[in-house]
Parts: C-alpha cells; sequence; structure tokens
C-alpha cells in the first residue's frame, strides 16, 4: 500500500458484537496489525488509527459508542469521524501539467473525450496539450470536473477533457497529457527500486514480467539486478546480486516491450510507482530512480 501512495490508514475491527465488546480481543488484533504495519509495511504509528465497529449493528460508524460496555473502555473516534480527519494529501499545484488518460469516448460535439485523473498542475480550456508516446498536439475544448462543466482542472481532480486534433483511434488509455512546453519523459529502459514480496521463485536477470502503471500494464523484462538494500536503511547491502529472494528491497533496470510515459518518483509519485505481476500474482511494486 505505500508503494501505492498510501501513507495513512483507518483499520476498523468489525464484528466486535461477536465478542461481547471484549477489549482484549480488540487489543490483540490491533496489537498484531500495528506490528506488521509498522515493522514490515513501513507505516509510522502516528498514521495509524485502530477502532472497534459493528457493520451489522452501525456500532461506532457514523456516531460514537452507544453500547456501554464498549463505551465503557473507548472513548475514540468513530469511523466516519476517523476518515474525516484523515490530512488530505497534497496536491502538486506548482508542477507542470499531467493528466493520465483513463478513458477515452466520442463526446457530443465535434472532437472526443479522454477521462482520467489530473496527477499535478492544471489545464485550462484552450490550452494545447502533448499526448505522449503519441507525440502529438490536441487543444482542449471543454473541461468537466466531477460532471459540473467548467474552464479548469486542477491537479487531483477527475476531469473529462473535450479535444480536437489527433485522430481519436490513435489514442489509447495509458497515455500521458503533458504541457507541450514540459512534456512528459517516454523511455523504455529505466532503473527502479523495488520492494519484493513473498515470491516462490526467485528474481534473475531476463526474468519476464508484467509491469502495471496507472490503469494499464505492459510485458517487462528484468534487465539487470543492480544492488540489494537493506529493507529499513536504503544502503547498499550487496551489488550486482544473483538472484532476488522474498521480502527484500533491491535496485534493478527494467526494460519494457515500447517505449511508455513515466517520471521519476521523485519528481512526480503518480508517474513514478508501478507494480511487478507475473502468473496472475504480484510479486513486486517499485518506484522510478533513473531514467536510462
Amino acid at each position: 500500500m505505500r508503494s501505492l501512495g498510501v501513507n495513512q490508514l483507518v483499520v476498523a475491527v468489525n464484528k466486535l458484537d461477536t465478542v461481547e465488546w471484549s477489549k482484549e480481543r480488540f487489543d490483540n488484533i490491533a496489537n498484531k496489525m500495528r506490528l506488521f504495519l509498522t515493522k514490515q509495511a513501513g507505516f509510522k504509528e502516528s498514521d495509524l488509527t485502530f477502532l472497534p465497529c459493528s457493520g451489522l449493528t452501525g456500532e461506532n460508524l457514523v456516531k460514537g459508542p452507544e453500547n456501554q460496555t464498549l463505551a465503557s473502555w473507548y472513548t475514540g473516534p468513530s469511523l466516519v469521524e476517523a476518515i474525516d480527519g484523515l490530512r488530505p494529501p497534497d496536491r502538486a499545484m506548482d508542477k507542470p501539467f499531467r493528466l493520465s488518460i483513463a478513458d477515452i469516448f466520442k463526446g457530443q460535439a465535434a472532437g472526443f473525450s479522454v477521462a482520467g485523473r489530473v496527477e499535478s498542475g492544471f489545464v485550462t480550456k484552450d490550452d494545447k496539450v502533448l499526448i505522449s508516446p503519441l507525440n502529438e498536439v490536441g487543444v482542449v475544448k471543454s473541461v468537466v470536473v466531477d460532471c459540473v462543466p467548467g474552464w479548469q482542472g486542477f491537479a487531483g481532480d477527475h476531469v473529462t477533457i473535450g479535444m480536437v486534433g489527433p485522430d481519436q483511434t490513435s489514442l489509447a488509455p495509458g497515455m500521458v497529457l503533458s504541457d507541450p512546453a514540459n512534456p512528459v519523459t517516454v523511455t523504455a529502459r529505466f532503473r527502479a527500486r523495488i520492494v519484493v514480496f513473498n515470491i516462490d521463485v526467485p528474481i534473475t536477470k531476463g526474468y519476464p514480467v508484467v509491469m502495471h502503471y496507472g490503469c494499464v500494464s505492459e510485458q517487462a523484462t528484468v534487465r539487470k539486478l543492480v544492488s540489494l538494500l537493506h529493507k529499513t536503511t536504503g544502503e547498499v547491502v550487496k551489488a550486482k546480486p544473483r538472484v532476488l529472494t522474498g521480502n527484500c528491497s533491491a535496485v534493478v533496470e527494467l526494460n519494457v516491450g515500447k517505449p511508455i510515459p513515466v517520471e521519476l518518483y521523485r519528481t512526480n509519485r503518480e508517474l513514478g510507482r508501478f507494480m511487478l505481476r507475473t502468473g496472475g500474482h504480484t510479486i513486486a511494486a517499485g518506484m522510478v530512480t533513473e531514467l536510462l
């Protein structure tokens, strides 16, 4: 989850009504989850909230505890209150415009429409945008944010953009709209820091994987095993390891089947992270550290 950008969690311990709102049972579950989330998943203790509830009776979902047994030992927030109390994510308003296309369809007016999330910057009606990796320029004719017509969309907004210019059939989900003066990088080879999950077969040089980024996936190959890292400190433990086993952290070089629009994780988190899968199983999560 941390690799996908999740940095705060509300853990709702459900069905405590079946054990008579036992504080001991709640503490047992919370302590085990807290140990896993802080030691293995990398979450900070201050970013975790544990609360008891019952989906069947509705206890502690919207309002605080009304059951006397629960109220005798729990004085924290309800589930809705805990969610409302989460820190809002920072929006990259000051960075160049980026929008990852999730859907393409024929609009009611001339041209076509694309839907997606503005990852950074903002887009305004009549702007010119570069479509990567197609490398063609389109013109924004309309901007709709959450089904409400407007003239601007900002970082974090899910927007539908009416466009004219390129042929609709040449576009595909996963392409990225960007500022022509500051375009997104397109490459088929990069280095990344990955966290390997529980795997049965070790990862070696030449290992074939399916790279999932945004809403699409591409065939890729682990071209090189650069280094093995310490899971906590990130320091290099071993250079040029022969294999990567489960529950380890490493730097690898990946080669994608065709050029894709990606950016460094430190400059654009949304376009710099990905998942690796094989045989229907997720084997690793990673972030782009160097473009080659």
